[in-house]
């Protein structure tokens, strides 16, 4: 039996009540100790995200648990703060463990292992089997599939083949929710992941989910049984979201429906088991634009029915010529066909996946996915400054090698940086970026995000109750009619600097032009907050009146969410 303490290192202290985000628990960490667990080891977790603890804090958990192993999960986000946690592990404790996982550290395993002395493995790929089997053996590690590791005693990198994916994954024990806990104590607000299907069918080239979790081979989508599913979901209703501090369910998986009829046909029946079970909770699903056709209205009745609140498209353009770079396998038709159908029943997301600029990018081509963002409402000051992040693993870097496009790869926490074909785009995509740490900004990304939750929450309510929905929707209103000025006022400023751009302009005609807007955007952030307040106010109200705000379980309007 070992001690374990697994750990989500903090990027920064976060203003959660300012950005409107609830704490999300790291639900890879929960899985590991799961397994840890069932095989009889001792586990903690530290989630200094949840927690909002710096690195220095952990000291104190290294101290008081005394570990035999650390496990880090990192991306190139946290990757320095993890490096820095797995220092501060090695100079407190003697003969601790430690080792990291996650995707990014997956695809730049060696890189790690050369340039980190106090990070001794890498588990690559999918975590549950591999970290049990290196827990067990450590550090004689040779032969075990999914690691990376470098010998203790000659330094040399050892890489294990990749390990197959797990086949059968309701063999696996449901994740710890020791981030809830912590969360239900304290009486924090939280959302809950849950995984039910794993991996993807797709093969876009900037993307490796297609094989991030088979490494060694096995399927491309594994799913769990709609039981299986089911009976962790009704663990979750009776023990965390009945006690009112759970916001919301994100299902992690990377495209909850692939277009097939196998795919909906399961969807659906996982949708019936939810309600017939009485275990409904609001939540959210990632999908690909094409994943339901125009006419699967019944598909999305029935998860709506379930809980569906909210779908985060995988859009990435509306520029054909970019949806073929980046292997999406999409018309823009077909696009715009899917996302008319989730608009129809209130259930898009309030930010999608965006990749505004690209090596190749054109200005027709961003004018023409601007504008359609906005048609959607998704014309967030982010999504239109968005670029293509080039991840370890992924297609596209051998590809822009090739085209001689890649700058280089520096070090093992970074993305890989490009060169555009046509350089006033990438001085355009620069000059976007560093507008992203404006106050205003920061507020654009966040605010309409959150109105945009809680109204259409309170407006699908109204509609499966029944009740008046034409009253609900003229309450709301000025406050939705703001959020789409908003869209079209950061539209109406990217398309003008494209054209200082384009033209020359001199740097004051663009100083002016970023200062006039920063300016209208703050006001009209303003009065969206004060118009959500009053919508808020109003539709609280009525409801009460109606004696229906109980069984709408609709928040007081100083409640907090998402």
């Amino acid at each position: 039996m070992a001690k374990v303490l697994l750990i989500n290192p903090n990027i920064k202290i976060v203003d959660r009540e300012k950005d409107h985000y609830s704490i999300m628990e790291h639900l890879g960490l929960g899985l590991l100790s799961a397994a840890l667990k069932k095989d009889g080891h001792v586990v903690r977790i530290l989630d200094c995200y949840a927690h909002n603890l710096s690195n220095d804090a952990a000291v104190g958990a290294f101290l008081a648990f005394e570990p035999d192993f650390v496990g880090l999960t990192a991306n190139y986000l946290n990757f320095d703060s993890a490096v820095e946690v797995a220092e501060l592990a090695r100079q407190v404790l003697d003969d601790v463990y430690v080792f990291v996982g996650g995707e990014h550290c997956t695809y730049a395993a060696e890189e790690i292992l050369a340039r980190h002395p106090a990070i001794q493995a890498v588990v690559r790929g999918e975590g549950e089997e591999a970290v049990v089997e290196l827990v067990a053996k450590a550090p004689k590690l040779l032969g075990v599939a999914g690691v990376y590791f470098r010998d203790v005693r000659t330094n040399i990198l050892f890489k294990n083949p990749d390990r197959p994916g797990i086949e059968d994954l309701d063999r696996l024990p449901l994740a710890d929710r020791a981030t809830l806990d912590y969360c239900r104590r304290r009486d924090l607000k939280t959302a809950i992941g849950v995984i039910a299907q794993r991996g993807c069918n797709f093969k876009c080239t900037f993307c490796n989910a297609n094989k991030y979790l088979r490494l060694g081979g096995g399927a491309a989508i594994r799913r769990r049984t709609v039981k299986n599913v089911v009976d962790e979901l009704e663990y979750l209703y009776e023990h965390y979201f009945l006690k009112g501090n759970v916001e919301k369910l994100y299902f992690y998986d990377a495209n909850f429906i692939d277009g097939s009829n196998r795919s909906k046909a399961w969807a659906r029946d996982l949708a019936h088991e939810i309600v017939r079970r009485g275990v409904a909770m609001p939540f959210e699903v990632y999908l690909r634009g094409d994943s339901l056709k125009g006419d699967d209205d019944e598909v999305v009745t029935d998860l709506k029915r379930a809980g569906l609140e909210a779908a985060f498209i995988g859009i990435e353009s509306f520029d054909q010529q970019d949806l073929g770079f980046y292997g999406k396998d999409i018309t823009t038709e077909r696009l715009t066909e899917g996302l008319d159908l989730l608009r129809r029943h209130r259930v898009l997301g309030p930010t999608a996946g965006v990749i505004m600029f690209n090596p190749y990018s054109t200005v027709q081509g961003i004018r023409t996915t601007a504008r359609l963002l906005a048609r959607f409402g998704y014309a967030s000051f982010w999504n239109l400054s968005q670029r293509l992040q080039l991840f370890p693993g992924v297609k596209l870097v051998d590809e822009l090698r090739d085209k001689g496009l890649l700058d280089g790869y520096d070090k093992s926490n970074k993305v890989y940086s490009y060169r555009f074909q046509e350089p006033m785009m990438g001085r355009l995509s620069d000059h976007l970026l560093q507008l992203n740490d404006e106050v205003e900004i920061v507020r654009d990304n966040a605010l309409p995000r959150h109105v945009s939750t809680e109204l259409n929450r309170i407006l699908n309510a109204v509609e499966l109750h029944g009740l008046d929905e034409a009253k609900a929707n003229r309450i709301a209103a000025p406050a939705m009619a703001r959020l789409q000025s908003i869209n079209g006022l950061n539209v109406e400023y990217f398309l003008q600097t494209i054209a200082h751009f384009e033209g020359g302009s001199d740097a004051g005609a663009i100083a002016g032009d970023r200062q006039s807007y920063l300016g209208e955007l703050g006001a009209s952030l303003d009065s969206l907050e004060t118009e959500f307040s009053t919508a808020l106010h109003g539709l609280h109200d009525w409801l009460i009146s109606e004696r229906s705000a109980d069984d709408l379980a609709v928040a007081s309007p100083a409640g907090q969410g998402r």
